[in-house]
């Protein structure tokens, strides 16, 4: 059995390119009592897949693990992670909730809650062509893959471990049905659409599942704060070190439903084939 550990973890967790550094400005100003952030040093900036947390919680360099070891070691770390922590730590997650040897990757024991973000998988696909300067294609295939991975675990050059994501539905459904995350610790799922229309409202019903207090005022702030305008600004004024080296913009858009204009109908089509279930009980179909 593992080791009890604090449960001093909040997740803010997402499939790649669906508004989670957005949200962690938002929460990173809500916290501050809707104060102006520098998108350079966001709450939750401590990542899951961090080469650098791992190697030193671990006691081991992850380049010399395979990506099975190292998989099989994370649950430890974030248990770790959690009981070294005097207050509540937000971390960004974007891995499926998977299994990690015999147990969960995201250890309920060393967890407070989750929010977990959706957002429509044809912008997905969008944004992770130009994160990733793939051709559209290239992108959608991505998607729609089972068991797919980002990065490895001995690539000492990433500061990123290997990040196990499955297919889009693959990534969904583990972390919002009952037999996932959800049925481990609170999660609370919010879609990036959502945030586009109401990001107040979004802010205020997800506080209590982070343990934040939302006045009025705070709310307000936050909303300021986190302005797709503003965040842009920023980035544009001292960049941004999220960004990969080969992108121009990390803050591209931010739009809903640019994909209509972007992918051909044989490109939306497999997606809403690869996905028709959960497009549809999410609101894309």
């Amino acid at each position: 059995m593992p080791e009890h550990a604090a449960a001093r973890l909040y997740w803010v967790a997402s499939y790649p390119k669906s508004g989670n550094t957005w949200m962690r400005a938002a929460l990173t100003s809500l916290r501050r009592g809707g104060a102006s952030v520098d998108i350079n040093r966001l709450d939750g900036d401590l990542i899951a897949s961090s080469r650098t947390v791992f190697d030193r919680y671990a006691g081991v360099a992850a380049s010399d693990l395979t990506d099975a070891e190292v998989q099989r070691l994370r649950p430890a770390v974030f248990r770790d992670l959690a009981r070294a922590q005097r207050t509540p730590l937000l971390c960004k997650a974007h891995e499926a909730y998977v299994r990690a040897g015999d147990e969960p990757l995201f250890p309920a024991d060393a967890t407070l809650g989750a929010v977990y973000i959706v957002r429509d998988p044809r912008d997905v696909a969008v944004s992770i062509a130009h994160h990733r300067q793939w051709p559209l294609a290239r992108a959608v295939d991505f998607l729609c893959t089972p068991g797919v991975d980002m990065a490895a675990s001995r690539d000492r050059m990433n500061r990123q471990l290997c990040q196990p994501l499955g297919s889009w539905s693959q990534h969904v459904e583990s972390w919002i049905a009952p037999d996932g995350a959800a049925g481990a610790f609170p999660v609370r799922v919010v879609r990036y659409e959502a945030m586009h229309d109401d990001l107040s409202a979004i802010l205020e019903d997800i506080a209590p599942t982070l343990g934040l207090n939302a006045d009025t005022a705070h709310l307000a702030g936050a909303v300021a704060a986190s302005r797709f305008e503003q965040l842009q600004r920023q980035e544009i004024a001292k960049g941004f070190t999220e960004r990969p080296a080969t992108m121009q913009m990390f803050f591209r858009t931010g739009g809903v439903g640019g994909w209509r204009h972007t992918l051909s109908p044989a490109q939306a089509a497999k997606i809403e084939a690869c996905h028709a279930q959960w497009m549809e009980r999410l609101g894309y179909r």
